[in-house]
């Protein structure tokens, strides 16, 4: 199974500045799920076991901006790729 690699953003993170303004954002927006959960005010436990997979979607040779790369992308777990490295 290949490496994950999980980035948390917590409210001890948000420097003083930001976190001045998220207060002003939940009071103006009290119902926001997004803002809540960004601030730290909500979150969701992580689960007990995470569910193994074993079949992929693989590409091989994709091409795109000066870039050839092969990659896997396991089925039936939650996945997420994104343009940053």
């Amino acid at each position: 199974m290949p490496e994950s690699h999980e980035v948390r953003l917590s409210s001890r993170e948000v420097p003083k500045e930001l976190n001045n303004t998220a207060e002003k954002l939940l009071k103006k927006y009290p119902r926001s799920y997004t803002i809540k959960y960004l601030t730290g005010n909500e979150s969701i436990a992580p689960p007990k076991s995470r569910r193994k997979w074993n079949r992929a979607i693989e590409l091989k040779g994709a091409r795109m901006n000066n870039l050839c790369i092969d990659v896997k992308f396991p089925l039936n777990v939650f996945n997420c790729a994104n343009g940053c490295v």
